[in-house]
């Protein structure tokens, strides 16, 4: 039997930050993951984005969320060799005059002003935002494809290329055992399949199902340009743009539909010559109400989840893997807004 610390399902955002933070902190952690090219982390834009919603509001705790992730991120290009956080002012084009007064006003709150760039932004040449629009700090994108590649050889040894198989685990008061391996617990990371597992088909997961396109043009643009749909710039011309947003249909299937969703909103604001190039769909693990499931099974001590992070993953996944840790190793508790107790309770 090899023994481990914790054995981690899923190799994800979720799974690969957490398996990092705990690695940092001296532990031996085995990750269990099949990789799936249509997996919500690898289609996803991986937009950093602090101010969101049709009126423009601080994204839910972002003042605690972006202090922590670039320096966590950027920690992670240092240790696996490789390149994917870009820091990029996000441009926002105001709909109406009302939406600049409004965001004006909400600037005055101390909380948003790491955040504003520009309340007056112009829009590079070729974008249509007749009134101006808010250009953002601390804002940009990860790009998780080089991240999830570059930390599996990190992981070397200790990443086991497989479908976990859920009737493989034994578990006791001493901790788990999963085929030739032990563990002191085990953490559900594997983004919607956790919804199938015995332990927590109990909580309201919402997944919800996503198309994005990518597109090349002749012009290389500055900025990340967001609204209704974000225009994400990968450099050499090259562009992802999304997303759609379906609850009913939860296959990786690509439509003709989410394609004519994307376009027209796109072509709201882009004025630009454009070829597609890709169509991809993923299904990200929402929750009911998109808020992270994060903690410790209420009756299996050494059974914990890390998953629900839905669209803001990449934002969300620093600071609640580090909370999910703290809860491992100095058993500090979940805060009750991600906390799996509140749906235990209910």
């Amino acid at each position: 039997m090899q023994s481990y610390d914790y054995i981690i399902i899923g190799q994800g955002i979720a799974g690969t930050v957490l398996s990092f933070q705990l690695k940092a902190e001296g532990c031996r952690v085995l990750v269990i993951n099949k990789t799936d090219q249509n997996s919500s982390s690898r289609v996803a834009g991986g937009l950093l984005n602090p101010l969101t919603g049709r009126k423009i509001v601080l994204s839910w705790k972002a003042e605690e969320l972006f202090p922590y992730l670039w320096p966590f991120y950027r920690e992670m290009e240092s240790a696996t060799k490789t390149h994917f956080l870009h820091p990029i002012s996000i441009y926002r084009p105001y709909a109406e005059i009302a939406d600049q007064n409004d965001l004006s006003g909400k600037s005055a709150d101390h909380r948003y002003e790491p955040f504003i760039e520009n309340l007056n932004a112009v829009a590079e040449e070729g974008i249509h935002a007749p009134i101006g629009g808010v250009s953002m700090l601390q804002s940009g994108w990860a790009d998780l494809n080089p991240l999830l590649d570059a930390y599996r050889t990190y992981l070397g040894e200790d990443y086991l290329e497989e479908v976990f198989d859920e009737q493989e685990l034994h578990h006791s008061s001493e901790g788990v055992k999963y085929k030739g391996y032990t563990a002191k617990g085990i953490i559900y990371a594997q983004g919607k399949s956790v919804a199938e597992s015995q332990y927590w088909n109990w909580l309201p997961f919402r997944p919800v199902r996503g198309e994005v396109l990518m597109f090349k043009s002749d012009r290389e643009l500055e900025k990340i340009y967001n609204k209704g749909v974000f225009v994400l710039p990968m450099g050499n011309g090259l562009y992802k743009t999304g997303s759609t947003y379906d609850h009913a249909d939860l296959s990786n299937a690509i439509t003709e539909k989410g394609k004519r969703i994307i376009t027209e909103k796109l072509a709201a604001f882009w004025q630009l010559p454009f070829e597609l190039v890709k169509h991809q769909a993923g299904v990200r693990p929402a929750t009911k109400d998109r808020r992270p499931f994060v903690g410790q099974h209420p009756e299996y001590s050494n059974i914990y989840i890390f998953g629900g992070l839905g669209s803001k993953g990449v934002s969300l996944a620093p600071y609640f893997g580090a909370a999910l840790k703290s809860l491992l190793l100095h058993q500090k508790p979940i805060s009750e807004e991600v906390s799996i107790l509140r749906y235990f309770k209910s």
